[in-house]
């Protein structure tokens, strides 16, 4: 196994299934401050994700995942980098015009898929310096990607017609819609335009739902009705993410690249708040969980870079060959679809940091579990 594919197995967790002849497309899905339970494929009894519940069953749950820090920037360098935040650099949650970055001398994946021949794009979120777009500070670029279309932090003014997005070094100016959906377009267009198709590829798209400031389509809160306005908002901004990520799948069956083509849904950390007010009351995590004891919240202090160790996130992939079924594109399917239950699969647990954040574990297991020996069936439901 070539590095390209060490990284891989370091950084994703998955087996020795790919060999160096073999090359599979890679597509890395990150939602924002989702909590653990927020899917319908993880017993939400309301919120409705028929394309990450269809997506669950054709692949496999990870449901001892860690993330490696309870806020953005250390969790995303992490996934990069496969090293714990303590150690490559980036220890606490990043603000606009700060001098703390992910260096150029780290080994980010993109960099080492893009040396081993893969296209490489990212889109929607970055977070991983504070000097965004400035040359004082390395780009998405600079860490391997051949296009990139990305905010610093957050879309803003929020989630509807964003106006600080950037593409490759220029700023885009306003768009109309909505972030995930918007974010997931740009990811088609260069699936479809944008890359050497002779190459395979590796996409990273980072939506920014459902972070703060929360602010959802309105027919995606019709299924919530009933509720009160922050619940509608919120409850809606994770089927608004469903429908990206829906219409993302539905491309790559299109362009037939599903059986060469790995996929991975997580997200970087658990919802910000204590879960008892405003717009992320609705989320089943929160501080206040945090502080019962349940590391799949988000403890209080951690904005502030107080917390060292892992918190635990959804996760699951899906190897190549893996189908996605569809659901008809648009809210109104999702006034149809009942929530799924939990359906659990195999049990893997990364290395946590200790509280020096010093790897406990071999380096690369800080965020997705690790798999070892000879690749397991695939799970599939009837």
């Amino acid at each position: 196994m070539n590095r390209c594919f060490a990284a891989l197995a370091l950084v994703f967790g998955f087996t020795s299934a790919a060999s160096a002849a073999d090359t599979p497309n890679v597509v890395v899905f990150l939602a924002d401050d989702l909590g653990y339970s927020d899917l319908g494929c993880y017993g939400h009894p309301r919120i409705k994700t028929p394309n990450l519940d269809a997506f669950a069953k054709e692949g496999v749950r990870l449901t001892q995942c860690y993330a490696a820090s309870a806020v953005c920037s250390p969790s995303r360098s992490a996934i990069l980098t496969g090293r714990t935040p303590h150690r490559n650099g980036v220890y606490t949650w990043i603000a606009e015009g700060s001098e703390v970055h992910l260096r150029t001398s780290e080994i980010a994946l993109p960099k080492l898929l893009k040396e081993a021949g893969y296209a490489t794009c990212h889109v929607g979120k970055w977070h991983l310096n504070g000097k965004f777009n400035d040359p004082a500070q390395p780009q998405p670029n600079d860490h391997g990607y051949d296009h990139w279309m990305a905010t610093q932090n957050n879309a803003g003014p929020s989630h509807m017609n964003p106006t600080n997005f950037v593409r490759n070094g220029k700023p885009v100016g306003k768009l109309e819609g909505f972030s995930a959906p918007l974010v997931a377009d740009e990811a088609i267009d260069w699936l479809k335009t944008g890359r050497d198709k002779a190459k395979p590829f590796f996409l990273a798209v980072w939506a920014h739902e459902p972070h703060l400031p929360i602010e959802t389509d309105p027919e995606f809160q019709k299924p919530y009705a009933d509720l009160d306005e922050d619940l509608r908002q919120h409850h809606g901004n994770v089927s608004q993410l469903d429908h990206a990520f829906g219409k993302l799948m539905r491309a790559l069956d299109e362009q037939k690249l599903t059986d060469t083509t790995f996929v991975f849904f997580t997200s970087d950390n658990g919802p910000e708040g204590d879960g008892l007010k405003n717009r992320t009351r609705g989320s089943t995590g929160g501080a206040a969980r945090a502080e019962a004891g349940d590391v799949r919240g988000r403890h209080p202090r951690a904005r502030h870079g107080q917390v060292a160790g892992a918190h635990q996130a959804e996760h699951y992939r899906r190897r190549p060959g893996g189908r996605h079924r569809p659901v008809p594109d648009g809210p109104r399917r999702l006034r149809r679809e009942a929530a799924r239950g939990p359906r659990h699969r195999r049990h893997r647990r990364a290395p946590a940091a200790d509280r020096h954040g010093r790897d406990r574990g071999p380096q690369g297991a800080t965020l997705l579990a690790a798999e070892h020996g000879p690749e397991q069936p695939s799970h599939r439901d009837a």
